[in-house]
């Protein structure tokens, strides 16, 4: 027998209602005493989008006692557990609306207003700034977010949170190994038209904040991460620069709870 989606409050299964509650019941809970404590909230984040989603997940997994209680306010609905080009089919769509003002004349559907915000539909890089775009910004905040090796800022702690210290693994195969080698070439040349050398591109976040432990990232590694056979001859140095082209990974998993038990 064929069931229809129920529409709940949040989605048009039961799943949002499962992973979601309202303000009254997360205010409820708050108030129930366990062990003679009440169960107030440690932490409260204003909205569930994309960085609130990921700032909420790395405080709870950081608490080692998993105690805290961390409250998600989110105004938008629960539409997509993860990702939605990880989704076994394409239907329907987040609730896209322009948070602020409508205006007739702006031709654009708005941000996604939904738990995961616009990380539910990205699909591409998220580069890091490059140090002549730092120079826009004040010494003291550029210092925080791309310090000095060997200290590590926010860039790298960033890094780390959305994942793209780990390289790709849903971007590889013949035709990008082609296009990413037709791109180090052009790079290579003088004068090319994009006025960049490879000395002005950023290395990749794995070899900038190495993690202790980590193996070193010589030729044989390089290629393997790569995508290039072992028997490629491709020089240590040029392999280094391959590497600056290859795209950070976005496919780390992420919860997008409403609120922490």
């Amino acid at each position: 027998m064929a069931l229809s989606s129920e529409s709940t409050s949040f989605t048009l299964d039961n799943m949002g209602r499962f992973l979601c509650n309202t303000l009254q019941e997360a205010r409820d809970s708050a108030g129930q005493s366990v062990g003679g404590r009440t169960r107030e909230f440690d932490v409260i984040i204003i909205g569930g989008g994309t960085f609130g989603s990921v700032v909420a997940e790395h405080l709870f997994i950081a608490d080692t006692t998993r105690s805290r209680r961390i409250l998600v306010l989110e105004a938008g609905p629960f539409v997509l557990p993860e990702h939605v080009q990880n989704m076994p089919f394409m239907g329907g769509a987040p609730d896209m609306r322009i948070p602020w003002a409508n205006h007739p004349a702006l031709n654009y559907a708005g941000l996604l207003f939904a738990v995961g915000g616009r990380s539910l539909t990205w699909g591409g890089w998220s580069p890091e700034m490059l140090d002549e775009e730092l120079t826009c910004v004040a010494a003291l905040d550029a210092g925080r977010l791309r310090p000095a090796a060997p200290a590590q800022g926010y860039f790298a702690q960033a890094s780390r949170q959305i994942g793209v210290k780990d390289t790709n693994d849903f971007i590889y195969g013949p035709l990008h190994v082609a296009l990413r080698k037709q791109l180090h070439d052009g790079l290579k040349t003088p004068g090319n038209e994009t006025g960049f050398a490879f000395a002005d591109l950023l290395d990749h976040p794995a070899v900038r904040y190495p993690d202790p432990g980590e193996p070193p990232l010589d030729a044989k590694l390089l290629r393997d991460w790569l995508g290039l056979p072992a028997s490629d001859t491709t020089p240590l140095v040029d392999l280094q620069d391959l590497f600056k082209l290859e795209a950070p990974s976005r496919s780390s998993p992420r919860r997008y709870p409403a609120f922490s038990d």
